[in-house]
């Protein structure tokens, strides 16, 4: 009896035991409310245009002469910088105008091709959003002989554009003295986009040089 009374009372204290452990403790709990997850934004504006919508001609290019094509892109996003690349994508040619002079040496037309004798050059500068000068660089030089179709569907790295900045593209297409009267009244027909990444972002392919 004397056993059962002891295994009874230690029973007891261990229920005991088991029992607190379900007592309450304090405690203290803080709530963050209305957070916000927004996600970024990459956008440009060219020469103040947003979509772009300017197209350039560049009429009566004789062999020797030069024609321009200078914009401004302005990099919209206030926080962070973005990457810029550029492509011309030649859309066609057009024998064009046939003067007596083009058909003596091009009878069927059949030469227009003027994408393979205009030399192109290609220079940046990159201003801050203060207005000073970051960066300026020539990233093709007429002394390259680049001609347009060596570039045609190429992107074109051109560098990068800190937050509220601007970059000033000059371009010049060069028509070249070997051409002759066969290239008279020819036209190029071609798209000029101009694409803005995030700076850690893989470029676009291909990817000249």
């Amino acid at each position: 009896m004397r056993n059962i009374l002891v295994s009874l009372l230690l029973l007891g204290f261990a229920a005991a035991l088991v029992g607190s452990g379900t007592l309450a403790y304090f405690s203290d709990t803080e709530t963050s409310e209305n957070n916000v997850f927004g996600a970024g934004m990459i956008d440009i504006s060219i020469d103040d245009e947003n979509p772009w919508i300017s197209n350039y001609t560049m009429e009566d290019l004789k062999p020797c002469e030069t024609g321009w094509i200078n914009f401004t892109i302005k990099n919209l996003e206030k926080d962070d910088p973005v990457k810029i690349y550029k492509h011309i994508n030649i859309t066609g040619y057009d024998g064009g105008l046939h003067p007596e002079s083009e058909e003596a040496e091009d009878l069927n037309d059949e030469i227009n091709d003027i994408g393979k004798n205009i030399t192109y050059d290609l220079h940046v500068a990159i201003y801050n959003e203060t207005g000073a000068l970051v960066h300026e660089e020539w990233i093709i030089e007429e002394t390259e002989n680049v001609k347009v179709e060596d570039i045609d569907c190429y992107w074109i790295y051109l560098g990068d554009i800190p937050q509220n900045g601007t970059m000033v593209v000059n371009q010049s297409y060069h028509m070249q003295p070997e051409v002759t009267n066969w290239a008279q009244g020819d036209i190029m027909y071609f798209d000029i986009e101009v694409l803005a990444t995030q700076t850690n972002a893989p470029a676009p392919s291909p990817l000249w040089p």
